[in-house]
């Protein structure tokens, strides 16, 4: 399967992403509004939990899958290694989560909706969305991310008319998630390869050991996301839980800038170390740039607008998170330039700093969390989420500058030629 460019690639996953962020928005929109802010924060709170979960069965077998299929390190059954080891790490860390599930002092319904949401681990194991990453092909990627959110709606749409309907919400999450897994599947196999289960613990073993260090940053980046929502969930009111978690998702809403980044940096800046390391500090300048002429303006927008945006995409139920929105959306730059910077290590088999930058911002957020929510409740812990994030950033950048020696001045002007443009696409290298 020959890759595409990273322009078009790009494309790709930034149109897939837009439509995504659409569909995946007014899903969102319709079930605040259908089920009500206290069940909207159930809901949250059950998915967020589930997301912890789900990590442990990806724990950074897909980015060791990415980088060492592109690097054409390992034979192409890695595929159905990976896919079935992670369905057997998610019927132990279901039963695990069934466990968990019946000890929390929640409400019987809560309980239900993770149990619901927990489907989602055998699902999510079969998607192929990595290994079309890895032979950079985001058309892939873009249309699957475009189908399962429209998929999420369009049942949503379907099952949920009522409050009383909230229970309906993960099945409609996961039917969408299976348009997406077919799809996937069946342009795997029309590429003329066989999509098969292989069991053999010994390879499990090799792949586990190889993804181990990755597989602990993942754990650390899930369990630092959603730690606020959690949080909230154990120990805070109901209705601060459902109006954060709103303003949370509507963060994450201009997070596509952070995806599609995502998506290119690893690939992108682990070809220039095979090929051409020399030009690393050229490729990390105007990629820092980019992402500054592009999340900057979200960023004056939502501290201009977000009265407006929060009522018109919440109601004015949800108006009390207009504080919240305003010290959240400045994790978007953050974040963004932190993948940036972790991709750079991962690329160089660093992955031992990111683990340790990304262990000590973790830390700090929950430190602050607890120290901040007394007084400041849920706008402590959205400024303790953003202060962690800031010092990941920091020391993630610190760690690349002592193997690359790019320039600041030149790093953080946000401003990009043609020029650059057209050397980042490799059409001038």
């Amino acid at each position: 399967m020959k890759g595409l460019s990273p322009l078009p690639n790009a494309l790709y996953l930034f149109g897939g992403r837009i439509l995504s962020a659409l569909f995946t928005f007014f899903a969102t929109l319709y079930s605040a509004q259908r089920v009500g802010v206290i069940n909207f924060g159930w809901l949250s709170f059950a998915l967020s939990l589930v997301s912890y979960a789900l990590i442990l069965t990806d724990f950074g077998l897909l980015t060791f899958g990415v980088r060492e299929l592109s690097s054409g390190r390992r034979e192409e059954r890695l595929p159905q290694q990976i896919i079935t080891f992670r369905l057997f790490l998610s019927l132990i860390v279901f039963i695990i989560l069934l466990f968990i599930t019946q000890v929390l002092k929640k409400p019987a319904g809560v309980k239900r909706l993770i149990f619901f949401y927990s489907l989602f681990l055998f699902i999510n194991s079969l998607s192929l969305e990595w290994f079309f990453q890895s032979k950079e092909r985001m058309d892939y990627v873009g249309i699957n991310r475009v189908l399962t959110s429209f998929g999420y709606l369009f049942f949503l749409l379907l099952l949920v008319r009522k409050e009383g309907d909230y229970a309906k919400v993960p099945f409609a999450f996961h039917l969408g998630q299976a348009l997406g897994i077919i799809f996937l599947l069946l342009a795997y196999e029309r590429g003329g390869r066989r999509f098969f289960f292989t069991l053999n613990f010994k390879v499990f073993k090799e792949i586990f050991l190889s993804a181990f260090p990755l597989g602990i940053i993942n754990v650390l980046q899930i369990f630092y996301t959603y730690f606020g929502i959690i949080l909230l969930g154990l120990i805070g009111q109901s209705e601060e839980l459902g109006i954060y978690s709103a303003m949370h998702r509507l963060l994450f809403s201009t997070l596509i800038i952070d995806f599609v980044f995502s998506f290119l940096f690893l690939p992108l800046i682990s070809s220039f170390v095979q090929t051409q390391p020399e030009k690393l500090p050229k490729v990390l300048e105007i990629s820092n740039r980019f992402i500054l002429l592009l999340t900057l303006p979200v960023i004056l927008i939502v501290l201009i607008f977000s009265p407006s945006l929060i009522s018109l995409f919440f109601g004015k139920a949800y108006l009390k998170g207009e504080d919240l929105l305003r010290i959240l959306i400045f994790f978007l730059p953050l974040t963004t330039l932190s993948t940036l910077y972790a991709a750079s290590l991962i690329a160089q088999k660093k992955e031992r700093f990111l683990l340790r930058n990304t262990g000590l911002g973790t830390l700090l957020n929950i430190l602050l969390s607890f120290l901040f929510y007394p007084q400041w409740r849920g706008f402590g812990i959205a400024l303790a989420f953003v202060i962690g994030e800031l010092v990941i950033l920091a020391l993630n950048l610190l760690s690349v500058r002592r193997m690359i020696n790019f320039s600041f001045a030149r790093a953080f002007l946000p401003i990009v030629t043609n020029q650059e443009i057209r050397f980042l696409t490799r059409r001038e290298v």
